[in-house]
């Protein structure tokens, strides 16, 4: 159960705007005015600078661009949405009783379901699905790896505390200073973020797109077998002989990635070959993966929909039925092949996710400030979970479920309302 007060300035709350779920910070509100006593991460101070922007000059709903009550513009919704032969219910982007009415809504409709980031999610589940793989948690990241193997520095990007919460925390059940750490990525030491520099970390050259290269390569010395080549991926032989050497000398390696940053084709076929190495290393010792996927909910949304219908997205319900399939329903292929003909959109964490630019008519509820490249059909702007109201969300592991807590008054109703007013609105559907 979460608290539906607002928190006071000693309270120590979760933060759920990227996939690290960091539960230290310390709320201070001055006026409108939100701030975290924290170090400094780029992605909350721009979600908090958001949210002071939005309670300053609160969005009200919207029906064709004009102004309109909220009861107007669920009901405008509604019948959009209900008079739709197949409908996308996308974004997802929010705590989760918000996903969870979106599902409901969805089911009602006979709608495809699936997630802003579902092609990251999608490519982890593939390695999951195709040949299952061995994972820590982040918490055994923090307290056990000593040897923490990064495929593509734009991981650090995408969770800016991670350095000092999980690999340099200020205390470990094993009583040391945190795992070394190589970076399988071409970029410049002095690109790195500060706090990931201090780690002293080893770059190899290679690019997220050449990875299973030079995994393959690993996975071949490993396993004994000759190999003529003097490299892959973009890193010496000898270089990769040294990995191997310190991952088979390692107590516990682990291989991480966001499959955010994996967008080329059959990049699941890259990250199988870091399944299989820890697969391997096994035999012998002990490792592990740790998989994370683009945050904004993806982990909550992926849980929610398995409870729901027994699939991970994307998935269609229309029928009474469940089915899954990870081409066909992707919701960008459902828009750009006129296969939708409308189009939910949630995304209320942050001003981005943004819907994306389509002919058919949209219903957007969202962030009050919602980036919007047009006007949708509707657009109702709702709270901020986290800061606006309390709630539940997925760390990015799936493994821990963290309570958030509102942090200010403000005039919004929550996603999960609103999406309930909506689906009270849709006339129960004959199921053919």
């Amino acid at each position: 159960m979460t608290d539906a007060r607002p928190a006071t300035a000693a309270a120590t709350v979760p933060c759920p705007f990227c996939a690290l779920g960091c539960d230290d910070l310390s709320p201070v509100l001055n006026g409108a005015r939100l701030r975290f006593s924290a170090p400094d991460c780029p992605i909350l101070d721009a979600a908090a600078a958001a949210a002071d922007a939005a309670l300053s000059a609160p969005a009200a709903p919207r029906v064709g661009g004009a102004p309109a009550s909220l009861e107007a513009a669920c009901a405008a919704a509604a019948g959009l949405l209900g008079g739709a032969r197949a409908p996308l219910v996308s974004g997802l982007a929010a705590d989760l009783a918000g996903i969870r009415a979106a599902l409901r809504l969805a089911r009602a409709l006979g709608a495809t379901v699936d997630h802003a980031h579902g092609d990251a999610l999608r490519r982890n589940l593939a390695v999951f699905q195709s040949d299952g793989w061995m994972t820590a948690s982040l918490g055994e990241v923090r307290n056990r790896c000593d040897l923490l193997v990064v495929l593509g520095a734009g991981l650090f990007r995408r969770l800016p505390r991670l350095a000092g919460r999980v690999l340099r925390p200020a205390e470990r059940l094993d009583g040391g200073a945190g795992p070394a750490l190589v970076i399988l990525d071409p970029a410049a030491p002095e690109t790195l973020p500060e706090a990931v520099r201090a780690l002293a970390p080893e770059l190899l050259p290679v690019p997220v797109a050449r990875a299973g290269e030079a995994l393959g390569l690993l996975r071949a010395l490993l396993a004994g077998r000759p190999v003529m080549a003097d490299g892959a991926g973009g890193a010496g032989r000898a270089a990769l002989a040294t990995l191997l050497a310190r991952l088979r000398a390692a107590r516990y390696p682990v291989i991480a990635w966001s499959a955010a940053e994996f967008g080329f084709p059959h990049a699941d076929l890259a990250l199988e070959q870091a399944a299989g190495l820890v697969r391997s290393l096994n035999e012998t010792g002990r490792a592990a993966l740790l998989p994370l996927g683009a945050g904004d909910a993806d982990a909550s949304a992926h849980q929610a929909c398995a409870w729901h219908s027994g699939f991970s997205l994307p998935t269609a319900l229309a029928g009474g039925r469940a089915v899954y399939d990870p081409y066909l329903n992707r919701g960008d292929r459902l828009l750009a092949a006129g296969e939708a003909d409308a189009l939910l959109w949630l995304s209320c964490l942050r001003p981005d996710p943004a819907p994306p630019e389509s002919p058919v008519p949209t219903v957007a509820v969202g962030h009050p400030g919602l980036r919007l490249a047009a006007e949708p059909a509707v657009f109702i702007p709702v709270g901020v979970p986290g800061i606006d109201h309390a709630g539940l969300i997925h760390r990015g592991d799936g493994l821990a479920t963290l309570g958030l807590r509102r942090l200010r008054d403000n005039p919004w109703p929550t996603a999960a309302a609103v999406l309930e007013r909506i689906l009270g609105l849709i006339p129960a559907r004959e199921e053919n």
